[in-house]
């Protein structure tokens, strides 16, 4: 591997730890809860994922900026929205409404870089490196918010606000990126052989398709982070350091599970869709259905590489369809991936109708029930795409 290419992936990994930012506040769920009372808990849990509806149409029009803008630049931008969204709210959060406005910064940082960063693979990376590349942003994706949520927790423990100095964990992305970017990256006329991969790779899938399972994969995904604390709250069974600690074990297991990524897809091929949704259904069953802290973290170790196996496949396979386009491609599936994020708590309406409670596990059940679903669904679908294209598990 060149000296140049390191350096560029290096500077594409550092700028994927923001990609799950919206998760750093999940330790202080249940004290925003508490500092707002009069917001109500549906309210306090869509700060959590809002910035995922900014991010929407801020990466589509992130993919339309890659083609006058070089990338360098809207990343560099991004990162720096996403610090100052994380300062302004340290030093100014009065109220929730406040702390909306300051989410929407967030969010529009992630919706700059994100898209952006994950083209930058097809741009900068040799062919060859590419799928180990796409295993490694999950891992990367998994760190960042690891980091954050760790790292939150135990400042949450001297003021709630404090959790928001996490949010300058992506100043080496800022940095990587004015550093290491290539200004003309993305801007290169796709090789003919590149071309004519994707072209063959497009039976596998639409891009509408990929869309689909990106916004499920998040929908279903975030009923971890954004229901952890007040779990461990209603169960009595941990503060919000130790639900900050829960969340990094599930953040950690993804790393593992980006990490592994590359050997697993080489031996079940689009499967992996199947086995991420069914580690996803084991995870969310144990957390549901916990008695004790021990159990919570179990699941976690159980569905951490959930999330990580579905979407490092899901963006191979949008690239795949998205031509010469792929920062477009990118960003549409940014863009969904988010819409699944902020509508997490529409399953926590949903389980309180189907329950008649306001109890915090049905909420892990019905999720893992929608999992389980579409893990059985996904077998299907490949099995039927193998069939015609007459391949064994690619």
């Amino acid at each position: 591997m060149k000296k140049k290419e390191v350096w560029i992936i290096a500077a594409i990994l550092c700028l994927e730890v923001m990609q799950m930012g919206a998760n750093g506040i999940s330790p202080i769920i249940a004290e925003l809860v508490t500092a707002f009372p009069q917001a109500g808990t549906s309210a306090v849990q869509f700060l959590m994922t809002f910035p995922s509806l900014i991010v929407i149409p801020v990466s589509l029009l992130a993919g339309k900026l890659a083609e006058r803008v070089p990338k360098k630049y809207l990343t560099a931008l991004g990162s720096g929205l996403f610090c100052a969204s994380g300062l302004l709210s340290l030093a100014f959060h009065g109220s929730l409404s406040v702390l909306y406005i300051w989410a929407v910064l967030m969010g529009a940082g992630i919706g700059l870089v994100i898209p952006i960063a994950t083209s930058l693979i097809s741009d900068c990376v040799s062919p060859a490196r590419q799928d180990s590349v796409m295993g490694w942003l999950s891992s990367a994706a998994s760190v960042g918010a690891m980091l954050m949520t760790f790292f939150g927790g135990l400042l949450a423990e001297i003021h709630w606000s404090l959790n928001y100095l996490v949010y300058l964990v992506a100043l080496p992305g800022l940095i990587l990126s004015l550093l290491c970017l290539p200004k003309d990256a993305g801007r290169q006329q796709a090789a003919v052989g590149e071309t004519a991969m994707r072209q063959e790779k497009l039976k596998y899938g639409s891009l509408a398709f990929c869309c689909v399972l990106a916004l499920l994969a998040t929908l279903l995904y975030n009923t971890f982070p954004v229901n952890m604390s007040l779990y461990l709250a209603e169960k009595e069974i941990g503060t919000a350091a130790q639900s900050g600690t829960a969340t990094t074990i599930l953040l950690l297991m993804g790393v593992v599970g980006g990490i592994l990524y590359g050997r697993v897809v080489s031996r079940v091929g689009r499967y992996v869709y199947a086995i991420g949704f069914a580690l996803m259904v084991a995870g969310q069953v144990v957390c549901g259905t916990a008695a004790g802290l021990w159990q919570v973290y179990l699941g976690c170790v159980i569905g951490g590489a959930s999330l990580g196996f579905v979407m490092a496949r899901v963006l191979t396979d949008a690239a795949a369809c998205s031509g010469s386009n792929v920062a477009f491609g990118m960003a549409l599936i940014t863009a969904f991936a988010n819409l699944g994020g902020f509508c997490a708590p529409v399953l926590t309406a949903a389980a309180r109708l189907i329950s008649g409670s306001e109890a915090v596990g049905p909420r892990f059940l019905l999720s893992a029930a929608c999992a389980a679903v579409m893990a059985v669904v996904m077998c299907f679908v490949v099995r039927r795409d193998n069939s015609v294209t007459g391949q064994s598990v690619q």
